[in-house]
């Protein structure tokens, strides 16, 4: 059903995929011929790269299957987003344990163990609609809660603020976690987020 709904359905997959095409394929200006993904930074697009590099059609204003395209062309397309599809949802599980060490009470070598099932009643309907639509922003918010976890759970703040440059250099939102680290004077985890965001 995801893999369906990437191609034929409420999805941003397709248009992923065109952002590889007129970006990297074509070596145009995506932003001037794609309007809706002006939220997408350049390096989007290198990241994005396996899955969209290889040549089908670009797709029509719908948002549907391009026109032409053979059999041999859906069957690599239904690949492509069946791959990003379970990728995702590794991803997911990744995100909520390192969410749920991040939580972890001071003082306390672990977090409470019922702590990853409440992290699921309370955002696994979110997180999993993400992964049927075949969208990328689980892999944004497993940078993020990774970054959490280093920075709150390991006090290893020059590493955690990469992550975060990196997952700030994919979509911009986590860009907002630079003032957050300017604001508590962590200035490591800045120093890391602007050099990784920068790279």
């Amino acid at each position: 059903s995801a893999t369906q709904r990437a191609l034929f359905g409420s999805s941003e997959f397709m248009g992923f995929r065109q952002i590889v095409q007129v970006g990297l394929v074509r070596n145009e200006n995506h932003y001037e011929d794609i309007p809706h993904v002006r939220a997408y930074p350049p390096f989007f697009g290198i990241f994005w790269a396996p899955f969209g590099a290889f040549p089908v059609g670009l797709m029509s204003e719908s948002e549907k299957m391009p026109a032409n395209v053979t059999l041999g062309q859906q069957l690599q397309l239904g690949a492509s987003a069946a791959a990003v599809a379970l990728i995702m949802v590794a991803f997911t599980f990744w995100a909520v344990r390192c969410i749920a060490g991040a939580c972890r009470p001071a003082g306390q070598r672990q977090s409470p163990s019922c702590l990853p099932a409440l992290i699921w009643i309370m955002a696994g309907g979110l997180m999993l609609n993400s992964v049927v639509r075949v969208e990328t922003d689980m892999f944004v918010v497993m940078l993020v809660a990774g970054a959490m976890y280093l920075i709150f759970a390991r006090a290893r703040n020059w590493e955690g603020g990469a992550l975060l440059g990196v997952a700030a250099a994919l979509k911009l939102t986590p860009a907002l976690f630079g003032i957050y680290l300017l604001c508590r004077r962590n200035w490591r985890g800045a120093a890391g987020m602007f050099v990784a965001g920068f790279v």
